[in-house]
């Protein structure tokens, strides 16, 4: 079985009128790490508003937890982000990280890997 690694996980749809993008971040981290990056998110893509958590729980073995967010971001353009200033280690964008057609439907599909013990990608 392959180590899980830390790393943030991204995703954003946005909106033109208004200018609005709807982001969610899948952390891989241990607790304290997960809460910095999840401030830095604040800090960075502000204005925020309804951050919430739509899922959450200890990877078995591992030391790590992960946290799916999804919040809305009125920021310029998710495009023109600086990363780094939000987490120095592994970054990048997953387009599976979205809407799915039942309410809950992300959170089960995080839930469902983590609970497998597979890595996330």
């Amino acid at each position: 079985m392959p180590e899980i690694q830390r790393k943030l996980m991204w995703n954003v749809e946005s909106e033109e009128h208004p200018p609005r993008h709807q982001f969610y971040f899948l952390i891989i981290n241990d607790n304290r790490g997960a809460n910095r990056i999840e401030q830095k998110a604040k800090e960075v893509l502000q204005p925020t508003e309804d951050m919430r958590v739509l899922t959450e729980g200890a990877l078995r073995g591992t030391g790590l937890r992960y946290k799916l967010l999804e919040f809305y971001s009125y920021c310029s353009n998710p495009t023109e982000i600086n990363w780094n200033s939000i987490y120095k280690g592994k970054i990048f964008r997953a387009r599976n990280l979205t809407k799915r057609e039942s309410p809950n439907g992300l959170a089960e599909y995080i839930e469902s890997i983590a609970s497998s013990g597979k890595e996330f990608s």
